[in-house]
């Protein structure tokens, strides 16, 4: 089972069944606010959806920083001495890191940037609750405060999850310039130029009736007016009907 699985239920398929709906919410249960306003209000939400305010806390922590040329692992700025030689620096790194295993990656380097950002990030998305009722102990935790990264299966679906973000933000800085990351704000009018709707409209429901629940994932502008649009989940806005 993948680390997004594990983390939100114990079933083999996250969002169905009672048993593990229950799993979600307690583990939402422990989640603070994104900022802009996130899935706290989960009365908000259908049944089978909790998934999507799971989605979006762990968005929401492991894309923190992500607008920094190192994700604020160091206070690095070299990018605006040498635009050029960083870009091409974080291309290259871009593709060392896709050929290789994440394992054996952070065997080699356990303290280099990317092995900071897998601890700083397990342990802001982890809450010691959650692994203490998913595996009876924190040990794992203990591990990584101790700057190690465990051998389990749980911490490596982990690792992978940390890696594509991570690749995801090399690739990102070795454009000129890099994309902007943007949010959608509780509460603001459905933008379908801007964002995507994780979850089907309700029958009956209007565009004018959309309005944002919470963000489940950012939306990236990218060059020449290009969009990576924000996924949402979408509530409607009664405000309308008055």
């Amino acid at each position: 089972m993948g680390f997004k699985g594990k983390f939100g239920g114990k079933s083999n398929s996250i969002g169905g069944g009672k048993e593990q709906n229950s799993d979600i919410a307690a583990a939402v249960g422990y989640m603070e606010a994104p900022s802009g306003g996130g899935p706290t209000g989960s009365s908000i939400m259908r049944a089978n959806h909790a998934k999507y305010a799971l989605e979006s806390y762990m968005n929401c922590k492991i894309f923190q920083g992500f607008d920094h040329e190192t994700f604020y692992m160091d206070n690095g700025f070299s990018s605006l001495l040498h635009l050029d030689q960083s870009c091409r620096d974080c291309f290259t790194q871009y593709r060392v890191m896709k050929a290789m295993d994440t394992i054996e990656l952070l065997g080699i380097l356990p303290t280099s940037d990317f092995g900071k950002f897998c601890s700083k990030k397990y342990l802001s998305i982890v809450h010691p609750n959650i692994e203490e009722s998913l595996f009876g102990d924190s040990e794992q935790r203990r591990q990584v405060l101790a700057g190690n990264h465990p051998k389990s299966r749980f911490y490596g679906e982990f690792l992978e999850l940390a890696k594509e973000v991570w690749l995801l933000h090399l690739l990102a800085f070795s454009l000129d310039p890099p994309p902007s990351r943007f949010e959608a704000s509780k509460g603001a009018q459905f933008q379908p130029q801007y964002m995507e709707s994780v979850a089907r409209f309700f029958v009956g429901w209007e565009a004018v009736d959309q309005m944002v629940g919470f963000q489940v994932g950012p939306g990236f502008k990218l060059g020449k007016g290009r969009v990576m649009k924000a996924r949402v989940y979408l509530v409607q806005d009664m405000s309308n009907h008055y």
